[in-house]
Protein backbone atom coordinates (compact mmCIF):
# COMPACT_ATOMS: atom_id res chain seq x y z
CA UNK A 1 0.00 0.00 0.00
CA UNK A 2 1.40 3.19 -1.29
CA UNK A 3 2.40 5.76 1.77
CA UNK A 4 -0.40 8.11 0.45
CA UNK A 5 -2.94 5.66 0.86
CA UNK A 6 -2.22 4.60 4.26
CA UNK A 7 -1.96 8.25 5.24
CA UNK A 8 -5.26 8.91 3.77
CA UNK A 9 -6.73 5.79 5.26
CA UNK A 10 -5.65 6.66 8.66
CA UNK A 11 -6.69 10.20 8.83
CA UNK A 12 -10.26 9.00 7.22
CA UNK A 13 -10.51 6.42 10.25
CA UNK A 14 -10.17 9.15 12.70
CA UNK A 15 -12.25 11.84 10.48
CA UNK A 16 -15.27 9.02 11.20
CA UNK A 17 -15.43 8.89 14.07
CA UNK A 18 -15.27 12.32 15.40
CA UNK A 19 -18.05 12.53 12.88
CA UNK A 20 -19.82 9.91 14.61
CA UNK A 21 -18.86 11.61 18.24
CA UNK A 22 -20.42 14.96 16.61
CA UNK A 23 -23.52 13.26 15.07
CA UNK A 24 -24.32 11.85 18.44
CA UNK A 25 -23.90 15.03 20.26
CA UNK A 26 -26.07 16.18 17.71
CA UNK A 27 -28.80 13.02 18.56
CA UNK A 28 -28.37 13.32 21.96
CA UNK A 29 -29.32 17.34 22.20
CA UNK A 30 -32.25 16.94 20.25
CA UNK A 31 -33.68 14.14 22.33
CA UNK A 32 -32.79 16.65 25.59
CA UNK A 33 -34.30 19.34 23.71
CA UNK A 34 -37.93 17.36 22.54
CA UNK A 35 -37.84 16.30 26.91
CA UNK A 36 -37.34 19.82 28.03
CA UNK A 37 -39.89 21.18 26.08
CA UNK A 38 -41.95 18.74 26.80
CA UNK A 39 -41.47 19.27 30.40
CA UNK A 40 -41.66 22.95 29.89
CA UNK A 41 -44.60 22.72 27.92
CA UNK A 42 -47.72 20.32 28.30
CA UNK A 43 -46.34 18.92 31.27
CA UNK A 44 -45.51 21.78 33.39
CA UNK A 45 -48.89 23.04 32.72
CA UNK A 46 -50.59 20.44 33.43
CA UNK A 47 -49.17 20.14 36.67
CA UNK A 48 -48.70 23.93 37.56
CA UNK A 49 -52.06 24.50 36.13
CA UNK A 50 -53.60 21.48 38.51
CA UNK A 51 -51.92 22.70 41.09
CA UNK A 52 -53.22 26.84 40.59
CA UNK A 53 -56.73 25.93 40.05
CA UNK A 54 -56.25 24.19 43.38
CA UNK A 55 -54.90 26.91 45.22
CA UNK A 56 -57.29 29.69 43.41
CA UNK A 57 -60.72 26.61 44.89
CA UNK A 58 -59.04 26.84 47.96
CA UNK A 59 -58.57 30.89 48.26
CA UNK A 60 -62.68 30.84 46.93
CA UNK A 61 -63.67 28.67 49.61
CA UNK A 62 -61.92 30.67 52.15
CA UNK A 63 -63.63 33.45 51.34
CA UNK A 64 -66.71 31.72 51.16
CA UNK A 65 -67.07 30.49 54.39
CA UNK A 66 -65.74 33.96 55.58
CA UNK A 67 -69.05 35.13 53.86
CA UNK A 68 -71.33 32.45 56.14
CA UNK A 69 -69.66 33.59 58.80
CA UNK A 70 -70.36 37.46 57.87
CA UNK A 71 -66.65 38.24 58.49
CA UNK A 72 -65.65 39.54 54.96
CA UNK A 73 -66.70 42.79 53.66
CA UNK A 74 -64.91 42.92 50.60
CA UNK A 75 -66.35 39.51 49.22
CA UNK A 76 -66.96 39.72 45.99
CA UNK A 77 -63.67 41.23 45.07
CA UNK A 78 -62.10 38.67 46.45
CA UNK A 79 -64.32 36.30 45.13
CA UNK A 80 -63.16 37.68 41.85
CA UNK A 81 -59.61 37.48 42.21
CA UNK A 82 -59.68 33.79 43.09
CA UNK A 83 -61.78 32.90 40.16
CA UNK A 84 -59.45 35.14 37.90
CA UNK A 85 -56.70 32.61 39.08
CA UNK A 86 -58.79 29.12 39.15
CA UNK A 87 -60.25 30.35 35.38
CA UNK A 88 -56.69 30.87 33.73
CA UNK A 89 -54.68 28.04 35.22
CA UNK A 90 -58.30 25.83 34.51
CA UNK A 91 -57.52 26.81 30.98
CA UNK A 92 -53.97 26.12 30.45
CA UNK A 93 -54.52 22.68 32.18
CA UNK A 94 -57.29 22.29 29.92
CA UNK A 95 -55.18 23.31 26.87
CA UNK A 96 -51.63 21.55 27.42
CA UNK A 97 -52.89 18.56 25.91
CA UNK A 98 -51.25 16.02 27.68
CA UNK A 99 -54.58 14.59 29.36
CA UNK A 100 -57.51 12.83 27.56
CA UNK A 101 -60.27 14.80 25.86
CA UNK A 102 -63.01 12.57 27.91
CA UNK A 103 -60.84 13.70 31.46
CA UNK A 104 -60.50 17.36 30.41
CA UNK A 105 -64.46 16.82 29.89
CA UNK A 106 -65.31 15.22 33.43
CA UNK A 107 -63.53 18.45 34.59
CA UNK A 108 -65.16 20.89 33.13
CA UNK A 109 -68.52 18.96 33.65
CA UNK A 110 -67.24 19.32 37.66
CA UNK A 111 -66.10 22.84 37.37
CA UNK A 112 -69.67 24.02 36.11
CA UNK A 113 -71.19 22.06 38.61
CA UNK A 114 -68.96 23.58 41.35
CA UNK A 115 -70.03 27.00 40.14
CA UNK A 116 -73.63 26.39 39.82
CA UNK A 117 -73.58 25.25 43.81
CA UNK A 118 -71.26 28.24 44.47
CA UNK A 119 -73.87 30.90 42.75
CA UNK A 120 -76.81 28.77 44.78
CA UNK A 121 -75.22 28.60 48.66
CA UNK A 122 -74.56 32.60 47.91
CA UNK A 123 -78.48 33.08 47.08
CA UNK A 124 -79.21 30.93 49.90
CA UNK A 125 -76.63 33.17 52.53
CA UNK A 126 -78.09 36.80 50.75
CA UNK A 127 -81.66 34.94 52.03
CA UNK A 128 -80.33 33.66 54.68
CA UNK A 129 -78.95 37.52 55.55
CA UNK A 130 -81.96 39.08 54.89
CA UNK A 131 -84.30 36.48 56.72
CA UNK A 132 -82.26 36.96 60.01
CA UNK A 133 -82.30 40.33 59.43
CA UNK A 134 -86.11 40.53 59.60
CA UNK A 135 -86.66 38.10 62.54
CA UNK A 136 -84.57 40.32 64.58
CA UNK A 137 -86.75 43.17 63.59
CA UNK A 138 -90.02 40.95 64.71
CA UNK A 139 -88.23 39.65 67.91
CA UNK A 140 -86.93 43.47 68.42
CA UNK A 141 -90.91 44.80 68.65
CA UNK A 142 -92.47 41.16 70.25
CA UNK A 143 -89.58 41.90 73.35
CA UNK A 144 -90.68 45.26 73.74
CA UNK A 145 -94.52 44.67 73.72
CA UNK A 146 -93.99 41.58 75.86
CA UNK A 147 -92.18 43.75 78.29
CA UNK A 148 -94.90 46.23 78.56
CA UNK A 149 -97.19 43.42 78.91
CA UNK A 150 -95.07 41.37 81.01
CA UNK A 151 -95.05 44.41 83.31
CA UNK A 152 -98.78 44.90 83.56
CA UNK A 153 -99.17 41.54 84.85
CA UNK A 154 -96.99 41.72 87.81
CA UNK A 155 -98.71 44.86 88.82
CA UNK A 156 -102.17 42.92 89.11
CA UNK A 157 -99.92 40.65 91.72
CA UNK A 158 -98.19 43.61 93.41
CA UNK A 159 -101.43 44.93 94.07
CA UNK A 160 -102.54 42.59 96.19
CA UNK A 161 -99.62 43.20 98.68
CA UNK A 162 -100.22 47.02 98.93
CA UNK A 163 -103.73 46.04 99.63
CA UNK A 164 -103.22 42.71 102.28
CA UNK A 165 -106.76 43.13 104.25
CA UNK A 166 -108.48 42.52 100.94
CA UNK A 167 -110.27 39.11 100.49
CA UNK A 168 -109.24 37.00 97.88
CA UNK A 169 -110.09 33.34 96.85
CA UNK A 170 -108.89 31.87 93.90
CA UNK A 171 -112.46 31.77 92.32
CA UNK A 172 -113.13 35.37 93.37
CA UNK A 173 -110.91 37.21 91.52
CA UNK A 174 -107.60 35.55 92.06
CA UNK A 175 -107.43 33.12 89.31
CA UNK A 176 -107.32 36.20 86.55
CA UNK A 177 -104.45 38.17 88.40
CA UNK A 178 -102.47 35.16 88.32
CA UNK A 179 -102.95 33.70 85.32
CA UNK A 180 -102.12 37.62 83.70
CA UNK A 181 -99.19 37.70 85.82
CA UNK A 182 -97.61 34.32 85.06
CA UNK A 183 -98.92 34.56 81.44
CA UNK A 184 -96.17 37.25 80.95
CA UNK A 185 -93.78 35.46 82.41
CA UNK A 186 -94.56 32.47 80.38
CA UNK A 187 -94.61 33.83 77.46
CA UNK A 188 -91.10 35.74 78.36
CA UNK A 189 -89.64 32.66 78.59
CA UNK A 190 -91.17 30.92 75.86
CA UNK A 191 -90.18 33.71 73.54
CA UNK A 192 -86.30 33.44 74.90
CA UNK A 193 -86.44 29.97 74.79
CA UNK A 194 -87.38 30.74 70.70
CA UNK A 195 -84.92 33.15 70.27
CA UNK A 196 -82.50 31.13 71.82
CA UNK A 197 -82.49 27.92 69.82
CA UNK A 198 -83.52 30.06 66.65
CA UNK A 199 -79.67 31.09 66.87
CA UNK A 200 -78.49 27.91 67.68
CA UNK A 201 -80.04 26.73 64.49
CA UNK A 202 -77.64 28.10 61.72
CA UNK A 203 -74.41 25.83 63.37
CA UNK A 204 -76.29 23.39 65.12
CA UNK A 205 -74.46 19.91 64.44
CA UNK A 206 -78.13 18.10 65.57
CA UNK A 207 -80.53 20.59 63.68
CA UNK A 208 -83.82 18.05 64.10
CA UNK A 209 -82.89 18.25 67.71
CA UNK A 210 -82.97 21.86 67.59
CA UNK A 211 -85.84 22.23 65.59
CA UNK A 212 -87.69 20.34 68.13
CA UNK A 213 -86.83 22.56 70.92
CA UNK A 214 -88.10 25.73 68.97
CA UNK A 215 -91.35 23.64 68.09
CA UNK A 216 -91.65 22.97 72.29
CA UNK A 217 -91.05 26.01 73.07
CA UNK A 218 -93.14 28.02 70.07
CA UNK A 219 -96.51 25.80 72.07
CA UNK A 220 -95.33 26.79 75.37
CA UNK A 221 -95.69 30.24 74.28
CA UNK A 222 -98.67 29.67 72.72
CA UNK A 223 -100.04 27.73 75.19
CA UNK A 224 -99.10 30.88 78.00
CA UNK A 225 -100.58 33.42 75.70
CA UNK A 226 -103.78 32.25 74.96
CA UNK A 227 -105.02 32.40 78.63
CA UNK A 228 -103.15 35.12 79.25
CA UNK A 229 -105.07 37.50 76.98
CA UNK A 230 -108.27 36.21 77.59
CA UNK A 231 -108.44 37.90 81.41
CA UNK A 232 -108.97 41.09 79.57
CA UNK A 233 -106.88 42.61 81.81
CA UNK A 234 -104.43 43.54 78.21
CA UNK A 235 -107.13 45.19 76.79
CA UNK A 236 -105.82 48.62 77.30
CA UNK A 237 -105.22 51.37 74.58
CA UNK A 238 -101.54 50.72 73.22
CA UNK A 239 -98.78 52.82 75.27
CA UNK A 240 -97.86 55.53 72.77
CA UNK A 241 -94.02 54.56 72.54
CA UNK A 242 -95.22 51.07 71.00
CA UNK A 243 -97.64 52.85 68.32
CA UNK A 244 -100.74 54.19 68.38
CA UNK A 245 -104.90 52.43 67.72
CA UNK A 246 -105.76 49.45 69.19
CA UNK A 247 -104.99 47.56 72.43
CA UNK A 248 -102.04 45.96 73.85
CA UNK A 249 -103.46 42.93 73.71
CA UNK A 250 -104.08 43.93 69.84
CA UNK A 251 -100.92 44.80 69.52
CA UNK A 252 -98.75 41.66 71.07
CA UNK A 253 -100.82 39.23 69.32
CA UNK A 254 -99.84 40.92 65.93
CA UNK A 255 -96.50 41.21 67.38
CA UNK A 256 -96.52 37.44 68.19
CA UNK A 257 -98.46 36.76 64.87
CA UNK A 258 -95.28 38.93 62.59
CA UNK A 259 -92.72 36.76 64.59
CA UNK A 260 -94.21 33.69 63.44
CA UNK A 261 -94.22 34.50 59.89
CA UNK A 262 -90.21 35.80 60.24
CA UNK A 263 -89.44 32.50 62.09
CA UNK A 264 -90.77 30.09 59.86
CA UNK A 265 -88.76 31.97 57.03
CA UNK A 266 -85.88 32.14 59.05
CA UNK A 267 -85.91 28.40 59.70
CA UNK A 268 -86.70 27.86 56.04
CA UNK A 269 -83.79 30.07 54.69
CA UNK A 270 -81.28 28.38 57.50
CA UNK A 271 -82.58 25.03 55.95
CA UNK A 272 -81.57 25.79 52.33
CA UNK A 273 -78.78 27.48 53.48
CA UNK A 274 -77.43 24.26 55.18
CA UNK A 275 -78.79 21.84 51.85
CA UNK A 276 -76.57 24.61 49.43
CA UNK A 277 -73.56 24.33 51.61
CA UNK A 278 -73.13 20.86 51.68
CA UNK A 279 -73.81 20.41 48.27
CA UNK A 280 -71.01 23.24 47.52
CA UNK A 281 -68.56 21.19 50.17
CA UNK A 282 -69.38 17.98 48.26
CA UNK A 283 -68.85 19.56 44.50
CA UNK A 284 -65.71 21.40 45.37
CA UNK A 285 -64.25 18.07 47.07
CA UNK A 286 -65.29 15.92 43.88
CA UNK A 287 -63.66 18.83 41.91
CA UNK A 288 -60.36 18.99 44.19
CA UNK A 289 -59.86 14.96 44.51
CA UNK A 290 -60.20 15.12 40.39
CA UNK A 291 -57.35 18.09 40.29
CA UNK A 292 -55.14 16.04 42.38
CA UNK A 293 -55.20 12.84 39.91
CA UNK A 294 -54.35 15.69 37.74
CA UNK A 295 -51.57 16.95 39.63
CA UNK A 296 -50.03 12.96 40.25
CA UNK A 297 -50.27 12.03 36.65
CA UNK A 298 -48.62 15.47 35.90
CA UNK A 299 -45.66 14.81 38.26
CA UNK A 300 -45.48 11.20 36.86
CA UNK A 301 -44.64 13.09 33.24
CA UNK A 302 -41.85 15.31 34.96
CA UNK A 303 -40.89 12.13 36.86
CA UNK A 304 -40.78 10.05 33.67
CA UNK A 305 -39.11 13.49 31.10
CA UNK A 306 -36.46 14.10 34.36
CA UNK A 307 -35.57 10.51 34.48
CA UNK A 308 -35.46 10.67 30.40
CA UNK A 309 -33.21 13.59 30.44
CA UNK A 310 -30.42 12.07 32.91
CA UNK A 311 -30.65 8.70 31.12
CA UNK A 312 -30.09 10.73 27.73
CA UNK A 313 -27.93 13.16 29.53
CA UNK A 314 -25.60 9.52 30.84
CA UNK A 315 -25.62 7.65 27.61
CA UNK A 316 -24.56 10.56 25.66
CA UNK A 317 -21.99 11.08 28.05
CA UNK A 318 -21.03 7.71 27.66
CA UNK A 319 -20.93 7.32 24.04
CA UNK A 320 -18.83 10.85 23.19
CA UNK A 321 -15.98 9.67 25.85
CA UNK A 322 -16.04 6.29 24.07
CA UNK A 323 -16.25 7.76 20.53
CA UNK A 324 -13.38 10.24 22.02
CA UNK A 325 -11.21 7.55 23.73
CA UNK A 326 -10.90 5.34 20.18
CA UNK A 327 -10.50 8.86 18.14
CA UNK A 328 -7.81 9.06 20.02
CA UNK A 329 -6.35 5.84 20.36
CA UNK A 330 -7.20 5.06 16.67
CA UNK A 331 -4.83 8.89 15.87
CA UNK A 332 -2.22 7.32 17.89
CA UNK A 333 -2.34 4.29 16.20
CA UNK A 334 -2.48 5.64 12.93
CA UNK A 335 0.45 8.06 13.83
CA UNK A 336 2.54 5.07 14.76
CA UNK A 337 1.60 2.94 11.54
CA UNK A 338 2.42 6.09 8.94
CA UNK A 339 5.57 6.46 10.88
CA UNK A 340 6.69 2.67 10.73
CA UNK A 341 5.54 3.12 7.18
CA UNK A 342 7.49 5.66 6.21
CA UNK A 343 10.59 5.42 8.22
CA UNK A 344 11.12 1.08 7.18
CA UNK A 345 12.02 2.60 3.38
CA UNK A 346 13.75 5.68 4.29
CA UNK A 347 16.33 3.62 6.66
CA UNK A 348 16.46 1.01 4.04
CA UNK A 349 17.50 3.86 1.45
CA UNK A 350 19.80 5.77 3.33
CA UNK A 351 21.66 2.10 4.04
CA UNK A 352 21.65 1.38 0.37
Amino acid sequence: MRISQKITLGFGGTTALLLVCAGSGVLGLRRLGDSVAKLSGPAWDTADGAMETTIGIQADMLVIEQVLDDRDENSETRLQAARAMSDEAATRLANAGLLPEDDVAQFRGLERRRAAAVAKLLRAQTEFTEARAELDRQIERCMAVGEVLEGIGDQAVEGLEKDPQREVSWSNGLEPLWTAADGGMECSIGMLTQIHFLHVLAGSTDPGATLAEIRKAQSFHEEAMGPMLATGRFDLPLPAELGSGGTLADAYRAAVTAFGSSREQYIRATVARRESKAEYERASSDLLEFLGGFEERADAVVDEESASIQTTRTSLLILMTTVSIASLGLAIAAAWWILHSTSRPLRALANA
